[in-house]
């Protein structure tokens, strides 16, 4: 059973990683806040009241994914625990020491990384060190339990020093709902199924071979062999489904599959501080602990080249 694990900020920005793992695998594995525990933090109460109503807006669309049991918990608690020592790390580094003012640096004990402040963050996008806790737990929590972990590609720095660290192993094409709710899933993977069921196989293989070890060329080999034609197969099969239901649009995406320390984003967001402080580009020191990364970027998508 293929099984892959994304950020609960994935499903509350709809992002291409979700699309794609929410479409392709059988279960998809995300941290549920509960598993953060609360502290005590009363004089907060209204705020979090709010913004757990917001959050439950944010999140209303995944509710049949829960129900169908496509969204899973299994991995929820190994990241609760990964998150938690990512946050001290944040909290007690250089990224910490970095954003506090002097004064207050020794006065204020650092916050704790809880439901609540999880919930408040998803709410409002605006604090982007959880994000960085949970994405960095959600690796290390993959490398654990043999699991691949889908991010969006991107441009910020941040995000070309994670490149940068990842092995690349293969790429593929793949089609991913333009529009992004629970009916949607559910109907394009019912529709789906015959071209989706031997290509999660193909690549749940692919994924167990790079924790075991192989080296990219027999990987790349396997992928062109086996896995890019069934990949090609729903590409075609997305492309006549995108042409019969007009309220269904599909587009493409890029699958860059490769291995990277399982603290690469921590790494990364520290490098990129001394980077900048020192006025010279960021290195990186290796981890013995790896993790298989599924990079998804946008492709342009021309149903009529298919």
């Amino acid at each position: 059973m293929l099984t892959l694990a994304i950020t609960p900020f994935d499903l509350t920005t709809r992002s291409r990683s979700a699309a794609l793992s929410l479409l392709l695998a059988d279960t998809v594995a995300a941290l549920s806040p509960a598993d953060l525990g609360e502290s005590d933090s009363a004089g907060e109460s209204e705020i979090h009241a709010v913004s757990l109503t917001e959050f439950a807006h944010a999140w209303s669309w995944t509710r049949g994914l829960w129900h169908e049991g496509i969204l899973d918990d299994t991995l929820s608690a190994a990241i609760a625990e990964q998150a938690h020592r990512a946050w001290e790390r944040l909290s007690a580094g250089p990224l910490a020491a970095a954003s506090r003012k002097p004064a207050r640096a020794q006065a204020t004990a650092p916050p704790v990384l809880d439901a609540a402040r999880l919930i408040r963050s998803l709410a409002s996008q605006s604090d982007p060190s959880v994000r960085l806790a949970v994405e960095a737990a959600t690796m290390r929590a993959c490398a654990d339990h043999p699991t691949a972990f889908v991010r969006d590609a991107g441009d910020a720095l941040l995000d070309r020093l994670i490149e940068r660290s990842t092995q690349p192993m293969a790429r593929l094409t793949l089609p991913i709902p333009d529009a992004l709710d629970d009916d949607v899933i559910i109907e394009l993977r019912r529709l789906l199924e015959a071209s989706l069921a031997p290509l999660r196989t193909a690549l749940e293989e692919v994924i167990a071979a790079c924790y075991a070890g192989a080296l990219p060329e027999p990987v790349r080999e396997v992928c062109a062999r086996r896995v890019a034609p069934l990949a090609d197969a729903l590409v075609r099969e997305a492309v006549s489904i995108e042409t019969a239901l007009s309220d269904t649009s599909m587009r493409a995406v890029s699958l860059r599959i490769g291995i990277a320390p399982s603290d690469i984003a921590l790494r990364a967001a520290e490098a990129a501080l001394r980077g900048r402080q020192e006025h010279r580009p960021a290195a990186l020191a290796a981890d013995a602990h790896r993790a298989v990364v599924l990079s998804v970027k946008a492709l342009a998508w021309d149903a009529a080249s298919i």
